[in-house]
């Protein structure tokens, strides 16, 4: 007999057990869907004395932290250069640094700190907006 109608004749029915099963067996292949999205909660004025701190956060209400930022703005005029970040960090309650184990995910981190602080200089237009990035999945 000839080997290549041998191979021709498997090929073909390998293929055609894997579309029986395919049908067969619904459900057992499905793909989740991620999503990112900015949350911000808008500036929060300040600090408004030298020398001070603020602490501000963004929240993810469903999902969780993928990650975040700061932003500060500083205003013109004398004292500008006195805004800082003095950190950002996720956090679980929106108050305190995440301090979860090294090497472990946190599965209640919805929040990201927006830390910002002053030297000796202070403007008015001092502001910290927190930034959190929210990962949601079907």
């Amino acid at each position: 007999m000839n080997t290549g109608l041998l191979r021709r004749s498997a090929t073909g029915r390998t293929l055609l057990l894997g579309a029986v099963l395919t049908l067969a067996v619904p459900g057992t292949a499905y793909a989740n869907t991620v999503s990112v999205t900015v949350k911000t909660p808008g500036a929060t004025s300040g600090p408004a004395t030298a020398n001070a701190e603020i602490s501000t956060h963004a929240d993810c209400s469903g999902g969780l932290i993928s990650g975040g930022g700061i932003n500060q703005a500083i205003g013109t005029g004398a004292g500008v250069n006195g805004n800082h970040v003095n950190g950002t960090s996720p956090s679980s309650d929106g108050t305190t640094e995440y301090t979860g184990s090294t090497g472990v995910v946190g599965t209640d981190v919805t929040h990201w700190l927006g830390i910002g602080g002053t030297g000796g200089q202070v403007n008015a237009s001092f502001s910290t907006t927190p930034y959190a990035m929210c990962f949601t999945s079907n």
